[in-house]
């Protein structure tokens, strides 16, 4: 039977300080652990059942207990986060579920009050505010929902006035514009109020990435256009302000939203750009890369059948 992956993620779920992968398939609304042989082949693992059709993943020790556990957000039943207690050996418990409210669509980990614990961020494209979830332990959150634009989808997560603490970024819209709001943390797990910053060519946007992609020690950001097959860069000002929007086309230009990620592909220190461009040419799908040259300058995209 052909599986359709929707989301991935990866960590040491063994104990055996390899990384191992986990998948999450559509088709049987599960997530599957494949462990790393230590030879970077992998076999299959446990299978876990989940409450409906995943769509995002993501892994953190939840409870402190040095194992990682499993999160993720489900497009069936979607008012509903769910989590998979790890235990260190490569299995983990039956899964709890967490009610958010609306339809939960992209999900974020990170340590928004400065207390060791990974806290967790989820926007929900039904509505008009994201979730934060501020670990208390033991699997246990403390939720508050913060206004965020019409219909939120990708979540970023960096440090946009650089005062160390983490700020939050969320891909969405406001009366029929596309917009980035961008919301600066203040350290223990709560958030001024939104500032939007408008994207053009488009009036619905998808995934969401931050990364310093200039050099001036100041995150950016990286968002997919939902619609018209293009991605944009909002530029850091150096006080938590974006401006100078600039795009790059994807090889489709119906995509119905490239995922993202920022590294540092060729070796010179700089971030580039990869998304996924998924309808292509004669129904293939691809993968586009921008090579960073510096001074705000990206290569032409090069593109790869997949």
């Amino acid at each position: 039977m052909l599986t359709t992956i929707v989301a991935m993620a990866t960590g040491d779920f063994n104990g055996d300080a390899w990384a191992d992968l986990v998948i999450a398939e559509k088709d049987s609304n599960s997530a599957v652990l494949w462990l790393n042989d230590q030879t970077g082949r992998f076999s299959r693992g446990p299978v876990v059942s989940l409450a409906g059709t995943p769509l995002t993943l993501a892994a953190a020790d939840l409870t402190g207990d040095t194992h990682l556990d499993l999160i993720a957000t489900l497009a069936t039943a979607g008012s509903t986060l769910v989590l998979c207690k790890g235990d260190g050996g490569g299995g983990f418990d039956a899964p709890i579920t967490l009610p958010i409210g609306g339809t939960l669509s992209y999900l974020r980990v990170g340590d928004l009050n400065d207390d060791d614990q990974p806290d967790l961020v989820v926007s929900s494209s039904s509505g008009t505010t994201v979730a934060v979830l501020l670990n208390e332990g033991n699997l246990a959150f403390a939720t508050t929902h913060h206004a965020a634009g019409s219909s939120p989808q990708g979540i970023a997560l960096g440090d946009f006035d650089h005062d160390g603490v983490p700020d939050l970024a969320v891909a969405g819209s406001s009366a029929g514009t596309a917009v980035v709001s961008v919301l600066i943390g203040a350290g223990d797990g709560s958030f001024a109020p939104r500032v939007e910053y408008s994207v053009s060519g488009t009036t619905f946007l998808s995934t969401l990435e931050a990364g310093d992609c200039d050099g001036d020690l100041h995150d950016d950001l990286v968002v997919s256009h939902a619609i018209h097959g293009a991605i944009a860069i909002l530029w850091n000002d150096g006080s938590g302000a974006f401006v100078q929007q600039e795009d790059y086309p994807l090889r489709s230009q119906t995509d119905a939203g490239a995922r993202l990620v920022l590294a540092d592909f060729d070796g010179d220190g700089r971030l580039d750009i990869a998304a996924t461009d998924v309808k292509g040419y004669f129904g293939r799908s691809w993968i586009s890369f921008w090579l960073n040259r510096g001074n705000r300058v990206f290569d032409t995209s090069i593109r790869y059948w997949v």
